[in-house]
């Protein structure tokens, strides 16, 4: 499903919170995590009842999905220490799937432009030719991971106009070694469109040293996810609570 519909799934728990239930509808807020931080905000100006209360943003993107997965690549590919050939063959070839998906391309025109990137990259290497079967495989890979609804939706997607509009509080929070979504870049444009909107409640914070998953790393790339020891940095979540509690009251009760 695309964006709308994950909207849809996001006010239907919304929905079902607002029913007869104990939960103050006041203290109800949205937290979205990479492209929830997306969602998060197209969902709370969605909201009737109940009204979303707070969103919470973690490495949630503030730049155009263009210009992010652009970033993304390079970053990932210069901390593997890529050769000067290979990242210029990556970052060409996916400027050309990237713009194909921008301009509408069915997923058999995106299909051919994705089979030359995979090509040109298994010819730059060095290695024996790829077998048909090797070859339609890691197409079929890549399609899943550029042709679904949904990131077809995160490619065309810009996230400022939304957040310009959004006047609930707003916390933000990135790391400095997030290859997925550069925390400082997202973070900082998130701040200045939520400042151009005049919302007035914003709190933005950049973690030193903490991934994507905002876990302690030293490259940032994708393999330290699974070997880390901490799920979350406890930083984070000291950070979150002690906001929450600012925003629902609950600070002020014994």
């Amino acid at each position: 499903t695309g964006f709308d519909g994950k909207v849809e799934d996001v006010l239907a728990g919304l929905s079902w919170l607002s029913s007869p239930t104990p939960i103050d509808a006041d203290r109800i807020g949205l937290l979205g995590h990479s492209e929830g931080g997306i969602i998060a905000p197209l969902a709370a100006l969605k909201a009737t009842t109940p009204k979303v209360s707070f969103v919470v943003l973690l490495a949630g993107t503030g730049v155009k999905g263009t210009v992010l997965l652009t970033k993304q690549m390079d970053a990932t590919l210069r901390a593997q220490n890529v050769s000067a050939e290979r990242l210029a063959i990556g970052n060409a070839g996916q400027k050309k799937v990237l713009d194909a998906v921008v301009a509408g391309a069915s997923d058999e025109a995106l299909r051919k432009i994705v089979t030359a990137h995979i090509t040109a990259i298994a010819k730059q290497s060095g290695g024996p030719e790829l077998s048909e079967a090797a070859l339609k495989a890691q197409v079929d890979n890549a399609m899943l991971q550029v042709a679904t609804p949904a990131m077809r939706d995160f490619i065309k997607s810009n996230p400022a106009p939304t957040l310009e509009k959004l006047q609930c509080p707003v916390l933000a929070l990135g790391g400095t070694l997030d290859l997925q979504v550069p925390g400082e870049e997202n973070v900082n444009a998130i701040r200045a469109a939520l400042e151009k909107g005049k919302n007035p409640d914003i709190e933005t914070h950049v973690f030193p040293g903490l991934n994507h998953l905002f876990q302690p790393a030293k490259l940032g790339t994708m393999d330290e996810w699974a070997t880390s020891k901490l799920t979350m940095d406890t930083a984070v979540l000291e950070k979150m609570t002690t906001w929450l509690k600012q925003k629902t009251g609950l600070d002020k009760q014994p």
